[in-house]
């Protein structure tokens, strides 16, 4: 639900979010601020930094929202299990490095 006097600045839009791009973006978060999510958090916060990274670009100024739809604990033996990964053959190393750029995690 969106506040009337909010309406006219909201922006909503559907983007394609590949698996290894929402996996990536998961692990990210993780390594980033130490939430773990699952699927749904990586595809959701992958299309909220894209959004950002246009608003940028624009020099459009506001603010981008991200819920965190699912927990990650559930996925641990998948998404968070490198060999997982490895054999559903994700590579998620390009996604990872543009993730670090707009994002930088803590180690």
């Amino acid at each position: 639900m969106v506040a009337s006097s909010l309406a006219a600045m909201t922006k909503s839009s559907i983007r394609r979010c590949s698996s290894p791009a929402s996996v990536a973006a998961a692990r990210h978060l993780a390594a980033a601020v130490g939430i773990h999510g699952g699927g749904s958090t990586g595809t959701s916060l992958w299309g909220a930094l894209a959004l950002a990274h246009e608003m940028d670009r624009a020099g459009q100024p506001g603010s981008v929202v991200v819920l965190v739809a699912d927990r990650g604990d559930r996925y641990a033996h998948s998404y968070y299990d490198d060999g997982w990964v490895e054999a559903e053959r994700l590579d998620l190393d390009p996604y990872a490095a543009a993730l670090e750029r707009f994002l930088p995690s803590r180690h």
